[in-house]
């Protein structure tokens, strides 16, 4: 057991009377950065190595796995040069030894993981503004459904419509006529080919004026899941 247990990817640290008896490889890498052996420490050791203030959070920590058998925390670390860690730990009850309470930790870093997250949605964020911003319309609906996913407020502008009232309907519904719908029907073949589709057509806005709009389209996975990207630019 004891191998096994060494050998998971991540960490796991025995804790009695608030001392670490045992760590794993993976979490003893982390008192290797900072300079110091885990076992044999006290949690109270490695205080100021914390950020955030955490103490208090750690007790509420150990006293919810005391009453409640099970209990988690995200601890935000800083290592030897300064580097901010954070890390996920669940805890749970482990063995009582000579009448006392023992801890087992189990300890993921999520540092790498949250800093790719954190550049991804800062990407996402930037590409909206720029949807957002762009003179043309633009039009962003689910290849299955037809509902919409995403119209910037150039598209909204130019139908009339918002994008809460455009997501109730089917968003075929404001291209003007049965003639244009077979247009948009053949658009959407090319583009399920593999191909980008530019073209004209017609749409209706609210007001039931007809707008005559260049049209590029091409395919793109949002959420995995398949999507139509349709830029109007009104003519």
């Amino acid at each position: 057991v004891k191998g096994i247990v060494s050998a998971t990817p991540h960490g796991v640290i025995v804790i009695q009377n608030r001392e670490i008896v045992f760590a794993n490889p993976y979490i003893s890498d982390f008192g290797a950065r900072v300079g110091v052996s885990l076992v044999g420490s006290r949690i109270g050791d490695f205080d100021h190595y914390l950020r955030c203030n955490q103490r208090e959070e750690l007790d509420l920590f150990y006293s919810a796995i005391e009453t409640s058998g099970r209990a988690s925390i995200r601890l935000h670390l800083a290592d030897g040069s300064g580097n901010h860690l954070v890390f996920d730990i669940e805890g749970s009850q482990g063995p009582v030894v000579d009448g006392k309470m023992s801890y087992v930790l189990s300890c993921q870093d999520v540092t790498e993981a949250l800093a790719v997250q954190k550049r991804v949605e800062e990407a996402n964020l930037r590409y909206q503004t720029i949807l957002d911003i762009n003179p043309d319309g633009v039009m962003v609906f689910a290849s299955s459904s037809k509902r919409l996913s995403y119209i910037n407020e150039s598209a909204q502008t130019m139908l009339g419509y918002s994008f809460d009232e455009l997501q109730k309907n089917s968003i075929l519904s404001v291209f003007a006529g049965f003639s244009m719908l077979k247009r948009v029907c053949r658009a959407i073949q090319i583009i399920n080919a593999g191909e980008d589709y530019r073209g004209e057509l017609e749409l209706i806005s609210r007001s039931g004026s007809r707008i005559a709009v260049e049209v590029k389209g091409t395919s793109l996975t949002l959420n995995d899941l398949p999507h139509y990207y349709i830029s109007m630019h009104n003519i």
